[in-house]
């Protein structure tokens, strides 16, 4: 269940900066340059969901699921 929700720019390489972390997805490609809103779980922050920008208080189109880039290098770490 996603709890909380904030609007971010998409940068370069379709990525998001969004708490201390970048995130990334395909569902993002062709949204560079824009905003998007994502949802998000505070219990589970590793994987974000990603709307286009609400308009006119109708709710963003479902885009994605986007992960944090450097998650797959942070648990190999650990496993050192």
């Amino acid at each position: 269940m996603c709890s909380e929700s904030a609007i971010r720019n998409v940068e370069r390489y379709s990525s998001v900066n969004f708490l201390s972390w970048v995130y990334q997805g395909d569902c993002l490609l062709d949204c560079e340059s824009k905003q998007v809103s994502v949802r998000y779980d505070k219990r589970n922050i590793t994987i974000v969901i990603a709307y286009t920008r609400p308009i006119n208080g109708e709710p963003g189109d479902f885009l994605g699921f986007i992960q944090a880039r450097d998650l797959k290098r942070e648990k190999c770490l650990q496993l050192n």
